[in-house]
């Protein structure tokens, strides 16, 4: 396994960023929004499976929250039916929570 790219971390706030815009902006799903702040949690989660392998003791659980997350912002991008915005409301706590454990930054 490689190591996750320098300032991976960073990646979890801007992720949040793009969440919090895609949630202001609804009704209208905005795709490209969407698809950056995949790729920004992708990167993230290079990082916790980076420390998960080191033995990190919180690691695995945080993974495991992103995991939670990624599968949301997939489901709100390529909803079945209605836009799932309940769901990233509380998709976007986890991540604050997640990123202000993981990062020590304030989470909103």
């Amino acid at each position: 396994m490689s190591a996750p790219r320098p300032g991976w971390e960073g990646c979890g706030r801007q992720a949040l960023d793009l969440v919090d815009e895609v949630l202001a902006a609804r009704p209208r799903a905005d795709g490209r929004k969407l698809t950056e702040a995949t790729q920004r949690l992708c990167e993230y989660r290079e990082g916790l499976i980076a420390r998960v392998a080191a033995g990190g003791a919180d690691a695995r659980r945080d993974l495991e929250h992103l995991n939670a997350v990624l599968s949301i912002v997939a489901g709100v991008h390529f909803p079945l039916g209605g836009v799932p915005w309940k769901e990233l409301e509380g998709a976007r706590g986890w991540l604050a929570d997640l990123t202000g454990r993981v990062d020590g930054g304030a989470s909103q």
